[in-house]
């Protein structure tokens, strides 16, 4: 990673150096600079009882770390939002959805243990340490995914979304990067899926959902994978996370997104205006059943 840095905005990994990043085509320089400042947290005590160990990742809303629960000798990731994501109001909402994701019990789903503020006032979220590939990351690298594999990737999201949903949680910002394929023993591809509800403290009611991705840092979702309704700024329910699956299965099947644009806003009138490109067009090499792509 010396060699590499992550983009904030959507977490791609883009080359040293470079302005703005190959996939969102955010401004990097931000980034650069704060990356020559030590982390302060690093080595720090949060909430009393995580020791952080080393940073993991960033994205749009907040800095993912390896820490230690050091009472009972746990491995945990934690997530500290953004600073500027430290009001009253997303503070409440943030509780609540914490809160209701920490009561998810489904095996597919990451296990949230604890939740609360650093000393400086950011709103953090204690989880479930997991190894394993981002389904973004196994897309990227190895192209479209057979799909019978696809087909027990997919079933296992569903099992996670139908227990989220059947407790009152949307997930908002389902997309591969926020999925993760585990190894344990001889069995592979055990899904878990990551950020239940967290997209929900940044919303406004009524937020025009392409106004809002234009402020920067402030993710409402991501454009390649959002439902018609999240587009238009309606009440999104669990029907929203359905169409984003939908998405991901399309992607996993043919190695590319359904709709693809120069710009956010041209995806985002693609979503609301287009049909999907079938499959042959898409991908002639790729063989799946006609059942498979109706779905």
């Amino acid at each position: 990673m010396a060699d590499e840095m992550l983009c904030p905005r959507c977490s791609a990994v883009n080359p040293r150096g470079t302005g703005f990043c190959g996939k969102c085509g955010a401004n990097l320089a931000a980034t650069m600079m704060t990356e020559a400042q030590p982390d302060p947290l690093i080595g720090a005590f949060i909430g009393e009882r995580f020791l952080v160990k080393r940073k993991l990742g960033e994205g749009g809303m907040g800095v993912v770390y390896e820490a230690e629960q050091t009472a009972i000798d746990r491995k945990v990731a934690l997530k500290v939002l953004h600073p500027h994501l430290t009001d009253e109001s997303l503070y409440a909402r943030f509780r609540n959805e914490a809160a209701a994701s920490s009561r998810l019990g489904h095996p597919n789903t990451i296990t949230v243990f604890d939740f609360g503020k650093t000393e400086s006032g950011s709103l953090y979220i204690a989880m479930e340490f997991i190894e394993g590939t981002s389904l973004d990351d196994e897309i990227q690298k190895k192209g479209p995914v057979e799909w019978h594999r696809a087909a027990h990737i997919a079933n296992q999201i569903c099992g996670s979304l139908q227990n989220a949903h059947e407790n009152g949680i949307v997930h908002r910002d389902l997309k591969p990067e926020n999925v993760m394929l585990l190894k344990r023993g001889a069995e592979k591809d055990i899904v878990k899926v990551l950020d239940f509800g967290i997209a929900k403290i940044m919303e406004d009611d009524g937020k025009d959902q392409r106004q809002a991705l234009t402020k920067t840092g402030m993710v409402f979702g991501t454009p390649q994978y959002m439902s018609p309704e999240q587009i238009r700024g309606e009440k999104v329910d669990a029907r929203s996370d359905i169409y984003s699956l939908g998405v991901i299965i399309y992607q996993m099947l043919t190695g590319s997104l359904p709709f693809q644009a120069e710009t956010p806003m041209g995806l985002l009138t693609k979503h609301l205006m287009d049909e999907p490109t079938p499959f042959t067009q898409m991908n002639a090499s790729v063989k799946v059943p006609a059942e498979v792509e109706s779905l």
